[in-house]
């Protein structure tokens, strides 16, 4: 009837002992194919146990100690500080005299009485000198482990600021100095940057290398060794001219012809490694390159964009725009903004736009995020878009 099973026929002794040998082969077989992984997985023979412990444990180091240098990357540190010199941070806002090797991380600020003068020192060799009466802000200093690049940005409202970047530096590196006239970058090079107390006008003068100096209506010049250029507020650079003899003669001081070094081989070793393991380290957050706990290239883009989308939502309804803007205040735009301008600017490459254009009635500005790529975006009316030239 349906629904009741069918009686098996009673087995032969012949068929029952075919069937448990059958069993009993293919449990040998699972036997032989786990003492095969078992074997596959087993500490080799030639290997001992401590000498493998011992590897471990110097690659554990190599990596903490590459880690503990790239951290180094992220601050400048008071070597000289004779007179009256001040220092706040972000942490301590009240001014003090700073102490030897400080670290000053960003957002510190750093100013220099009469008779005064102070030096920064860079874990790549490269010196920054202020002359007396300087006011210099730091803004962002940061160290890309995964392309291996540097990017130091930094705010002169008075003063004068001599600087030396090395070879160790690095070629994909960039140094930025913006004062109340122009912005003057440069990558390996002895430079000097001079802004008045007025914040009118700016001077760049060249000791060698080639540095290139932008007003902020992106007019730009190159200035090579041994030249002068002047810029005003909102004005075009001028055209290069040889310096004078005594605004040369500050390239001779101590900190700019120390000889330094290329970078021994177990620090370049070590870097590589780090650099190698990018991915991971930032993914568990080790280290400050991780720019933040388990942040990615993606965070870093997502933040530009939302960046500029805050200063759009700023700017909607305005019919009158400004013909010029300081890329690193953005003073002119008047941007009102919970956190300051600085919470900002901090997601764009070099804590600055990179230009800014109008005509009083249109406008359109162009930034950099801090991922890898440097990714360029520019805001306008519409808002934001990724730019189509990408260099």
């Amino acid at each position: 009837m349906f629904g009741r099973k069918k009686k098996k026929a009673p087995q032969t002794d012949e068929a029952l002992l075919s069937d448990a040998l059958g069993d009993l082969l293919k449990d040998q077989q699972v036997k032989e194919k786990r003492k095969r992984r078992r074997q596959w997985l087993r500490w080799p023979e030639w290997l001992d146990r401590r000498v493998a412990i011992g590897l471990a444990v110097v690659v554990i180091v190599i990596i903490a100690d590459a880690v503990r240098r790239e951290n180094e990357e992220f601050y400048a540190v008071v070597t000289q500080a004779v007179g009256t010199v001040t220092v706040t941070t972000r942490d301590l806002p009240q001014a003090r005299a700073p102490q030897l090797n400080e670290k000053l991380p960003d957002y510190s600020t750093i100013k220099t009485g009469p008779a005064s003068w102070a030096e920064l020192s860079f874990p790549d060799g490269s010196k920054v000198v202020l002359d007396a009466n300087a006011d210099l802000r730091i803004k962002l200093l940061e160290y890309h482990r995964g392309g291996k690049w540097r990017s130091r940005s930094f705010l002169l409202s008075s003063g004068r600021l001599i600087a030396r970047i090395t070879d160790n530096f690095g070629k994909e590196s960039e140094m930025r100095v913006y004062t109340p006239a122009c912005v003057a970058a440069a990558r390996g090079t002895r430079f000097s940057v001079s802004a008045d107390a007025a914040g009118a006008a700016a001077r760049t003068v060249v000791g060698d290398g080639i540095v290139e100096v932008q007003g902020f209506t992106g007019k730009r010049m190159f200035v090579r060794g041994k030249g002068d250029c002047s810029a005003v507020a909102g004005g075009t650079p001028t055209q290069p001219a040889f310096a004078p003899a005594a605004d040369l003669n500050a390239f001779r001081s101590r900190a700019m012809v120390q000889i330094v070094r290329t970078d021994p081989w177990y620090k370049q070793a070590e870097l590589t490694i780090t650099q190698t393991l990018d991915a991971p380290l930032t993914i568990l957050g080790i280290g400050k390159c991780s720019w933040a706990v388990g942040a990615a290239d993606f965070a870093r883009r997502a933040g530009a964009q939302e960046a500029l989308r805050k200063i759009h939502v700023n700017l909607e309804g305005d019919t009158n725009f400004p013909l010029w803007v300081n890329p690193a205040t953005l003073k002119e735009l008047g941007i009102q903004e919970q956190g300051g301008v600085e919470s900002l600017l901090k997601n764009f490459d070099g804590a600055a736009i990179e230009s800014y254009w109008s005509d009083g009635k249109r406008f359109q500005i162009t930034a950099r995020g801090r991922d890898r790529h440097k990714t360029r975006y520019q805001l306008d009316a519409s808002g934001v878009h990724r730019a189509e030239n990408q260099d």
